[in-house]
């Protein structure tokens, strides 16, 4: 998420913004939601799975389309 905050600096109304937002880990939506899927599960046991590596930071391309991409989604 550094990356994206880096991204939207000075843009305070970008769309991204909100969803950002949302996202945090100090989110009044996640917490909402975390409580409403404990509810649900109740005694289901759940699997969880995660990437283990670091994704690559998002970088600025100034092209045709002035956008953002990822490493090797540049070439």
């Amino acid at each position: 998420m550094d990356d994206i905050e880096k991204m939207l600096a000075g843009r305070d109304y970008h769309p991204r913004r909100a969803l950002l937002q949302q996202i945090d880990s100090k989110s009044d939506l996640l917490m909402s939601q975390l409580l409403d899927f404990k509810n649900l599960i109740r005694d289901r046991k759940v699997v969880s799975f995660y990437e283990t590596e670091q994704t690559r930071a998002l970088e600025y391309v100034r092209d045709i389309s002035t956008t953002y991409g990822r490493g090797a989604e540049l070439c």
